[in-house]
């Protein structure tokens, strides 16, 4: 699996490189200053809920937290759990994996802090999957006279920004008429001392008994719907192609891809005061039985999907499919709309500060995890 973590860092750092992979990346920062975070704590679980005419049946699930000295990292949760037939055949399968990395090992273009995946499917009547992976971190902050110039107002408003990326697939059989059972929810939050939400953002789908589909946004989040023809353009080999093009004529098809996209927030601060900052991903779906299924993945690309996507979508080459979607969520434009006014345009080069990811973890613990009134410096600027 390529290994492209995503972390926060204590500058704006502008834009990481959208080289071939999903990220997402939650920046905090203050002017051209320093930053101390005193505790890091981090957290990730992953469900697989087998669903019997819509109760609850087997369930797998797994969960890891991150200990005082940092010793058990990378953190990784994963929960697997398929169902089959009186004949052993496989028809339904639910997969959840999330994870969070060591955001001090900023050794690669693109690091990879934490990331989840979640994917469900049947082909029978009578089950369906519910499937969700978390990941949250969580950051005690302070600031003080040597990071921003309490001198001249006793507060000073702090200006951060969410860097995401990802990717959302939708499918359903022609015969499949009632879909009030579909649900899915990918999302990302920050918030201030656990009660001030400072960003808030998902894409939600949602079916309807009349066999219909619907997505939409919330929040500042970009999603952009593509084609199999537009895969096509990024490798996807002929086959899959027409089993695609397939299913998107007799049935349907929804292809989201979250390119890479910056989104700010602020919030206030006094000097030597610790706050406390929360950032969590989620994606928790639930597909209808008798031929659908959802796939979601954000802070990294498709890395297990492969063989779900075999037998969830006959006819496709799994790899060729994953490969695909992982081009297009890369080579899709950053908006910024504080550059574009309409969030559509594509940012310049990355500095180096963010680029490489040599800084990271708040730019406040430079040489470890797990730190006390360790600092760093990067360019940045108060809101």
């Amino acid at each position: 699996m390529d290994k492209n973590r995503s972390y926060w860092v204590t500058t704006r750092a502008d834009y990481f490189l959208r080289a071939s992979c999903a990220y997402v990346v939650f920046v905090f920062f203050a002017a051209t200053a320093l930053g101390e975070i005193v505790e890091t704590t981090a957290t990730v679980s992953a469900t697989s809920q087998e669903l019997m005419d819509g109760e609850p049946a087997s369930v797998t699930a797994s969960s890891d937290e991150l200990l005082p000295d940092a010793s058990n990292l990378p953190l990784t949760a994963s929960a697997e759990l398929t169902s089959t037939d009186l004949d052993g055949e496989l028809i339904a399968m639910g997969l959840s994996f999330s994870d969070f990395d060591d955001p001090t090992r900023l050794d690669q273009p693109n690091p990879e802090e934490f990331a989840i995946e979640a994917a469900c499917y049947s082909d029978d009547a009578g089950v369906s999957y519910f499937v969700e992976s978390v990941a949250t971190e969580t950051r005690v902050v302070r600031f003080g006279a040597d990071e921003l110039d309490f001198a001249t107002s006793p507060t000073q408003e702090v200006q951060s920004s969410v860097f995401l990326s990802g990717a959302i697939v939708v499918w359903t059989a022609a015969e499949v008429a009632d879909l009030s059972a579909m649900d899915g929810v990918v999302a990302i939050s920050v918030t201030l001392d656990d009660d001030e939400v400072l960003l808030e953002t998902s894409v939600t789908i949602r079916g309807d008994a009349d066999g219909s589909i619907a997505t939409d946004t919330s929040g500042a989040i970009v999603a952009t719907a593509v084609s199999v023809a537009e895969l096509v353009a990024f490798g996807l080999d002929e086959t899959s192609a027409a089993a695609l093009a397939s299913i998107e004529s007799s049935g349907t098809l929804i292809l989201l891809i979250l390119g890479a996209q910056e989104h700010t927030y602020t919030y206030t601060v006094e000097q030597d005061l610790e706050y406390t900052l929360s950032a969590t991903l989620s994606a928790t779906l639930s597909n209808a039985p008798g031929g659908t299924g959802m796939a979601a993945a954000l802070g990294r690309p498709f890395s297990n999907i492969a063989a779900f996507v075999e037998t969830g979508l006959v006819g496709t080459t799994g790899d060729s499919v994953e490969s695909a979607i992982n081009k297009a969520i890369a080579q899709q434009d950053i908006p910024n709309p504080e550059i574009d006014g309409d969030g559509s345009g594509v940012s310049a080069s990355p500095s180096l500060c963010g680029a490489m990811g040599l800084e990271a973890l708040g730019l406040l613990v430079p040489a470890g995890l797990i730190s006390r009134r360790r600092r760093g410096r990067c360019p940045g600027r108060r809101a």
